[in-house]
């Protein structure tokens, strides 16, 4: 892209209207049965936006945008009984005034993270009609000067291009737990927190794994993380666990089989 910013395929392919939409119609009607197995819990999909969508004018100039996001997410939103958070427009707003996202790296920043957390909060209390709490006491944010984005070294990039935020909390309620499931070879944790309110269980991919986890569970008094979108496979786990909720972190380019 311009400007030294590196973009995955996967993410421009979508950007551009490319992504086989029966792979994506494959991981839809997943959701959809899925959603039916584990009624009457709730399930929420909090879909995060590829940089793509955030940093359009980073992208070369003959790359023009479609509109297949939009139809995903209208499809989503078509579904029974699931509730749909898209992050987008909250992180598309705050990148006006700081970057939300890193040039060498797929992932949000620190900061991007917790716009993410805030919209996905703010999404949940409305369609569920819950009360749920924002974290809010940041005491600093913390800046790396020298982090090596994935796509960096992918790119065999020698040093640091990215500066990467993290958001300190003044108190941290959350701690850490022992995994209460082995459902994935990668370990996300979970997390118990006595401030917090409600019991869910998340299925996420890595963007939950960078800051967002470290911030839903300031908000939360329970959570479950299952680094997976196997559906199916999570199913007799959330009946054992038995949350008020599930939610699906998943980045858009990832809506596809």
């Amino acid at each position: 892209g311009q400007g030294n910013w590196l973009f995955y395929v996967d993410s421009v392919s979508l950007y551009q209207g490319k992504q086989s939409w029966e792979d994506t119609d494959a991981m839809i009607a997943e959701i959809a049965d899925f959603v039916k197995a584990v009624a009457p819990v709730p399930v929420v999909a909090a879909v995060i936006p590829n940089k793509t969508f955030v940093y359009p004018s980073k992208l070369p100039n003959w790359i023009n945008i479609s509109n297949q996001r939009n139809e995903i997410i209208n499809k989503l939103n078509d579904m029974d009984a699931l509730y749909v958070v898209d992050t987008l427009p909250a992180l598309a707003q705050a990148t006006v005034s700081q970057d939300t996202y890193m040039a060498g790296d797929t992932h949000w920043n620190g900061y991007g993270a917790y716009v993410a957390y805030q919209s996905i909060i703010a999404g949940i209390n409305q369609q569920l009609g819950w009360q749920l709490k924002v974290k809010d006491d940041i005491a600093e944010v913390q800046a790396n000067d020298t982090f090596l984005g994935g796509l960096a070294r992918m790119n065999g990039a020698g040093k640091g291009t990215d500066t990467e935020k993290t958001l300190v909390f003044a108190i941290n309620h959350a701690q850490k737990v022992e995994k209460a499931f082995d459902l994935s070879a990668f370990k996300t944790p979970d997390y118990q927190n006595p401030q917090g309110q409600y019991k869910v269980f998340t299925l996420h991919d890595s963007f939950m794994d960078h800051h967002l986890g470290r911030y839903l569970a300031e908000s939360f008094a329970e959570m479950n993380n299952a680094w997976m979108h196997s559906f199916s496979q999570a199913v007799p786990a959330i009946q054992q666990s038995q949350p008020d909720m599930v939610l699906i972190e998943i980045v858009d380019r990832h809506i596809q089989r």
